[in-house]
């Protein structure tokens, strides 16, 4: 009767693990189809094959998560989550190592117009090269510390072991992981923090536009010139209305996109502002008919004309600088940008605590004095139950705070996976779309390094039992060395994003009081309040 129970409850095991993974399968797809596959230029080529393998991955990557909230809460019996364990580690390592690799250089190499042969012969020949750097990889970072006393041969045959394979895709997991979490943790305050954003007036914002304005009918007057004196024509440019002016200037110097760019920007402003710049048109007409009605005897040479296009990209970039930096300004004084500037400073603090014991960690081993985070929570909420003199299981409590804080941790991990990894596509996708395809595939290999990378950092915060069970589904991982190893490249990246928000906003700041430092502000200009 007990086995029939054990079997039974096999069958239903196998019935949700199937189910999980069906439901992982769907999300993946339907991620695929609404954010990435829009951007390839033939969605034929190659499509449904990347949409599958981005699937799989997606499935295998984010049923970790999945797998450690089982382990908590105790859902599905000890040893089935144990087989799912191991099952959907192999899988993904499969994945990661060879498949996805393969698949990449084949979709890039393909791009080439190279024959399949060929492309699978170059494809072989790439995946053999990334196989050795993944095996070479072990040797400065000690992975293995026996393994300088093996011949070669030994050593290339206990590469393809579980563990080493593993943990060798860990060292580049963690890596991106460390890498990425650093400049998050320092650009999330940067942005929500108002303390941290440069102030920037509607005066200094009606001197950029108004440069920017002279600028525009500069060139443009200096291209009409240029036509009618090659031409020959005897029409004079004053015969141009500025109603024509702009439109034949904005798809010729600045581009549809970015004067879109700026009506964006005057219309945030407007929901927004208590008082905006806006052109006056009564000034706009009287300027024009001043601008428009000089004449145009001498030719604008090649180097004069170019030089006057420069500056007005120059002069556009400043400007929109400045108008987002001055909407931003405005949004921070409504109720949403107090709470958004509320987070920053809860994330500021989360970021100086967080690389305060980076720092421990790597240089004085702080986690070893002072044991786990979840034991001494337990510890903790006894000790304030005795001086309060309730009765409360605290070793239960503080086994739902330890849920509930690993909850969040997967919801931040999986939200920032997402968001980074799809700007990156973007980025990447827009600026050639024929890497669609490739691209894709590199993201879902990020995803699967970024959740498997994760999973491990995320042991380190559960109980002692959570943590055994974790570890003995990975095997014989050094997770110490790759809690210093994460740490490590945080404080690095920490630095590196500190130092380059700073050098970014000082050239920000000396570009617009540039803009500004010597244009006197006419009465061209009248406010909205």
């Amino acid at each position: 009767m007990h086995g029939g129970d054990d079997g039974l409850a096999a069958v239903l095991d196998a019935v949700l693990t199937v189910g999980m993974y069906m439901l992982l399968f769907r999300a993946g797809r339907y991620f695929y189809e609404r954010f990435l596959s829009g951007y390839a230029t033939d969605p034929s080529q190659h499509g449904a094959a990347t949409s599958r393998l981005f699937a799989v991955t997606f499935a295998a990557s984010f049923a970790l998560y999945l797998l450690l909230l089982s382990e908590i809460v105790g859902f599905l019996h000890a040893s089935s989550r144990k087989l799912i364990w191991q099952i959907n580690l192999n899988v993904l390592l499969v994945l990661l190592i060879l498949m996805q690799p393969s698949a990449f250089w084949f979709t890039m190499l393909a791009n080439y117009r190279l024959t399949k042969w060929r492309a699978a012969l170059a494809t072989l020949l790439a995946q053999l090269l990334l196989l050795y750097m993944l095996y070479k990889i072990g040797d400065p970072f000690f992975v293995d510390p026996h393994a300088r006393t093996l011949s070669a041969l030994q050593a290339l045959l206990q590469f393809f072991t579980y563990e080493h394979v593993l943990s060798r895709v860990l060292i580049i997991g963690t890596t991106l992981l460390a890498t990425i979490s650093g400049f998050a943790a320092v650009n999330i305050p940067f942005d929500h923090i108002s303390f941290f954003l440069r102030r920037v007036s509607a005066a200094q914002v009606e001197a950029m536009e108004l440069r920017l304005s002279d600028a525009v009918q500069r060139v443009y007057r200096m291209k009409l010139a240029d036509q009618k004196l090659n031409t020959g024509n005897g029409v004079s440019p004053s015969a141009v209305s500025n109603d024509e002016a702009h439109p034949a200037f904005s798809a010729e110097v600045l581009g549809s996109a970015n004067l879109s760019v700026r009506d964006r920007g005057h219309t945030a402003l407007a929901e927004n502002a208590e008082h905006v710049p806006v052109p006056d048109p009564l000034f706009e007409r009287q300027s024009s008919a001043r601008t428009m009605t000089r004449s145009f005897s001498v030719k604008p040479s090649r180097e004069e004309l170019e030089f006057a296009v420069d500056e007005v990209n120059h002069l556009f970039e400043n400007y929109n600088e400045a108008l987002e930096l001055w909407s931003r300004h405005l949004r921070s004084r409504s109720f949403s940008g107090r709470l958004l500037a509320a987070f920053g400073w809860v994330m500021l603090v989360a970021c100086i605590v967080r690389v305060g014991g980076a720092i421990a960690n790597v240089f004085v081993e702080f986690h070893r004095r002072n044991g786990n985070l979840t034991d001494n929570l337990s510890q903790g909420l006894h000790t304030a139950s005795r001086v309060v003199g309730l009765e409360i299981n605290a070793i239960v409590l503080a086994q739902y705070a330890s849920f509930i804080f690993t909850f969040f941790l997967i919801v931040v991990n999986v939200r920032g996976a997402l968001t980074r990894v799809l700007r990156l596509f973007l980025f990447v996708s827009l600026s050639n779309s024929s890497l669609a395809y490739p691209s894709a595939i590199m993201l879902s290999e990020l995803i699967g390094l970024y959740a498997i990378s994760s999973i491990v950092l995320i042991r380190n915060v559960l109980p002692r039992g959570y943590r055994l069970v974790i570890a003995d589904a990975l095997g014989d991982v050094k997770f110490s060395f790759f809690k210093r190893w994460f740490d490590s490249i945080f404080i690095v990246s920490a630095g590196a994003g500190t130092l380059m928000l700073a050098l970014q906003h000082v050239r920000s700041y000396r570009r617009v009081e540039k803009s500004t430092r010597h244009l006197i502000l006419g009465s061209g200009f009248r406010h909205i309040s």
